[in-house]
């Protein structure tokens, strides 16, 4: 029907009702110019309606009937441009969850995402062989697309389904003694090498080593400076005090003067292959670590061995945390790995105390006599 159809509005303070020719009510209102409406059998009820939204204007909580068809691909573009915008440096991951979350989810508007959906997906992905902290993380993107298009009142919240809990206990226990890393840095190519044992040697991360550039080795001052990290914090390791990490950093410079007078161009990065950036390496590595008979190791666990070895040569925990980059004690007593050997090492300890207490309670006791 047409508006020629539509008598006179009646007067209300939010709102109009219009009374059509087949004797239904309209009820309309408008809310950031654009207008909403809905027909009803009785005025009474057209009324009850705006009442209701005027309600959920006042509260906040109006969410137009538009917003409420925002699909999972909706949502996926609030989530990457949220990451981007917070210059979130786990993007990639964030990508790799929504790959996994899209042939479920991606067809589906948010509000008809239930929880018992978000519980057969789980399910469906452990049947897969999924690991249980990895579908927690996919899990954890979806929960936080729902709640940036709650934030962006394209959801109601009303509609923010109940997530699975996950009990994870899955904290790696991977790292190198010394001479299993000199096995592998055997094991490694002349391009890879030097970066493995930096990062061994400092606890700096995988992307933080491949983006290390020259302009941030101090050779007058003998350190190294990061200046944007995963944590945003600077950090600076001093490897003039370290002649292993002093005679490796010379050597590649010198590799890399060779590169550029050969390549007739600037070489940034302090470790590249013939002057390109080391991006992708995992090849190399899963080979060097099978031939070294360390197969599962991560780059990652260089990290925490440097970390355990800081700690094991008496550096104060502080003073660790600051060469690391940790911010909490509580991520890095995770780094901080025990193993039988450092407890046989404090129960000997322990034993040499009791012999001295034992030998100063017995010296007294014969005072006494």
């Amino acid at each position: 029907m047409t508006e020629t159809t539509i008598t006179k509005p009646a007067r209300r303070e939010f709102g109009a009702l219009f009374r059509k020719p087949n004797g239904r009510t309209v009820a309309r209102f408008r809310v950031d110019g654009r207008q909403h409406s809905k027909v009803f059998t009785t005025a009474k009820q057209a009324a009850k309606w705006l009442d209701h939204k005027q309600v959920e204007l006042e509260r906040g909580e109006f969410i137009a009937p538009r917003a409420l068809r925002t699909s999972f691909e909706d949502g996926a573009k609030l989530i990457v441009a949220d990451y981007e915008l917070n210059e979130r440096k786990s993007l990639d991951r964030l990508q790799d969850a929504l790959a996994h979350l899209r042939p479920t989810f991606g067809a589906l508007r948010l509000g008809s995402i239930t929880a018992d959906r978000i519980v057969a997906y789980v399910n469906a992905r452990r049947a897969d062989g999924a690991a249980l902290a990895t579908v927690a993380k996919e899990c954890a993107a979806l929960r936080r697309i729902f709640r940036l298009a709650v934030a962006a009142r394209r959801l109601s919240p009303a509609q923010l389904p109940s997530f699975p809990r996950f009990t994870i206990n899955n904290v790696r226990q991977g790292f190198l003694t010394e001479a299993e890393f000199r096995t592998l840095r055997a094991a490694l190519d002349a391009d890879v090498g030097p970066m493995i044992e930096f990062m061994y040697r400092t606890g700096w991360r995988k992307s933080e080593a491949q983006g290390l550039t020259w302009d941030r080795v101090d050779w007058e001052g003998g350190v190294v400076r990061l200046h944007t990290s995963k944590t945003g914090q600077p950090r600076t390791f001093p490897f003039a005090a370290f002649p292993d990490l002093d005679t490796l950093l010379r050597a590649q410079r010198a590799r890399t003067d060779a590169a550029q007078r050969r390549l007739g161009q600037i070489v940034r990065e302090v470790f590249h292959r013939d002057g390109r950036p080391i991006r992708s390496f995992d090849d190399h590595w899963r080979q060097a670590c099978a031939r070294a008979g360390v197969p599962d190791l991560v780059p990652h666990d260089l990290r925490r061995s440097a970390i355990r070895n800081l700690v094991r040569s008496g550096v104060p925990e502080q003073i660790c945390m600051k060469l690391s980059g940790h911010l909490t004690r509580s991520v890095f007593d995770r780094y901080d790995i025990v193993d039988e050997a450092d407890l046989k090492d404090g129960v000997k300890k322990l034993a040499t105390y009791a012999k001295a207490q034992a030998k100063r309670a017995g010296r007294r006791v014969l005072a006494l006599g």
